[in-house]
């Protein structure tokens, strides 16, 4: 009902907008609202997808970094993300309080122009298949979900904050040539591939639990969901390698008993 009210009352601010105001007469507004299923983000994408728009140069605004990722997965040849330049202020540590504070200044990021500096990265790799930046980019796209997103938590060895993202992709491209082929096939995940992918990068997990207080309590409140907070609190006091061992014991023995749930 309250969305349904604020719809009411952009359509009349636009409506009046086009009538009265000079600078807003020729332009074609598109509200899609609560009515109309959908994320925000994706439902733009979906829009710059189609086959009116996509040959157009478009700008977005706002500060989700989801629409960097989106403007890529479209693979459309001409988006540019207008977003205001945040600070972050303190450092993220155990009580994972960060907060942000605006500049006033504004960043423009052309899509394009970031696929041609993928480009430069990996034209360089000397690969016994077919090099496709568009596939490239949508293994990097795939991976960047693997560092957290709305609906997945992250490894706490791939961080963004912890420069999970340049480990993952550096290890991506040290490894793709002898992968056998790119992380995707048709939009596919290949499983083994990604599954060596992540092989490369877990020897750093052990040690990212031992040193951040809280992706160690997180992963053994997963590991463990019927332990007491007690029972938790014993485990802080064993040694790091029997740790490693429970973690170890519990990750390969609870992955099939999650998935039946």
């Amino acid at each position: 009902e309250f969305m349904g009210e604020v719809a009411r009352h952009l359509r009349y601010f636009i409506r009046y907008k086009i009538e009265h105001d000079a600078l807003w007469r020729g332009l074609r507004v598109i509200l899609s609202g609560a009515d109309c299923a959908g994320e925000g983000e994706h439902k733009i994408a979906d829009h710059i997808r189609s086959a009116r728009e996509r040959g157009r140069r478009h700008c977005i605004y706002g500060l989700d970094a989801d629409l960097i990722m989106l403007a890529l997965a479209t693979h459309a040849p001409a988006i540019v993300i207008l977003r205001e330049k945040v600070v972050f202020r303190g450092k993220r540590g155990a009580s994972r309080a960060v907060s942000l504070r605006s500049t006033g200044d504004f960043i423009l990021l052309h899509s394009d122009l970031l696929r041609k500096y993928m480009d430069l990265e990996m034209r360089t790799l000397v690969l016994p298949f077919d090099y496709s930046l568009d596939r490239i980019i949508n293994d990097l796209l795939l991976m960047s979900f693997l560092v957290g997103n709305d609906f997945l938590p992250h490894s706490p060895a791939l961080a963004i904050d912890q420069d999970g993202l340049d480990r993952l992709f550096d290890a991506y491209k040290r490894m793709l040539p002898s992968l056998g082929g790119y992380l995707l096939e048709n939009l596919d995940v290949q499983p083994e591939r990604l599954e060596r992918l992540l092989s490369s990068v877990a020897p750093v997990e052990l040690e990212f639990l031992r040193d951040d207080e809280h992706e160690r309590k997180r992963a053994k409140k997963l590991l463990f969901p019927d332990a007491t907070d007690d029972e938790l609190a014993a485990m802080d006091e064993r040694n790091d390698a029997q740790f490693a061992r429970e973690l170890a014991a519990a990750g390969s023995g609870g992955a099939s008993g999650g998935a039946a749930g």
